[in-house]
């Protein structure tokens, strides 16, 4: 799609580890069909990766196990996209939240903006700006880690072979950045 587009400046594509990202889908939809008993395959164009994948979704336990997978169902064509960096600007949540003016830097260079105006806005002292929780923690590195410490080995053990199910090799469950191979 974004070949037949002219973007005045690249499109950016913000990912974050799929854990945290699924574990907050969870907390803020805790009566959504994430719970269902089973995956249905979504009535839409382009429905062909559930149909791929559904009884491999279907063997997992509903909730975060079901999530991560249909959350890689979901990523998996645009993170192997041949264009994938190159047609958009790739930004990982972990570096923003680590370095926000090296991030918005490297958007800036991107786009042929000068950065100075919003570089300077940017909050270096907050990890992050909800707290809807009550649990935020003020360092940045403890916070972006912080949903490694409520799963189990043997739950980790089991989303790391989700993810190498599909492929993924981006993210671990050893880690909660992105591998440096993955940092464009």
């Amino acid at each position: 799609m974004t070949a037949s587009i002219a973007f005045k400046r690249k499109p950016i594509l913000l990912l974050r580890h799929p854990v945290p990202t699924v574990v907050s889908q969870l907390k803020a939809f805790p009566d959504a069909s994430h719970h269902a008993a089973a995956h249905t395959v979504p009535d839409q164009l382009f429905n062909e990766r559930h149909v791929q994948h559904l009884e491999m979704i279907n063997r997992l336990a509903p909730g975060l196990e079901r999530q991560l997978a249909l959350w890689c169902v979901n990523n998996l064509s645009t993170l192997r996209h041949p264009r994938h960096g190159r047609d958009w600007i790739v930004v990982y949540y972990e570096d923003l939240l680590l370095n926000p003016a090296a991030s918005l830097e490297r958007i800036s260079a991107a786009w042929g903006v000068q950065p100075d105006a919003w570089i300077d806005h940017a909050r270096r002292d907050r990890s992050s700006a909800t707290d809807f929780m009550r649990d935020r923690l003020s360092d940045p590195a403890a916070q972006a880690a912080k949903w490694m410490q409520r799963i189990d080995p043997a739950q980790a053990a089991r989303l790391q072979g989700i993810l190498d199910h599909f492929g993924i090799d981006e993210y671990s469950l050893a880690s909660a950045s992105p591998k440096a191979a993955a940092i464009q």
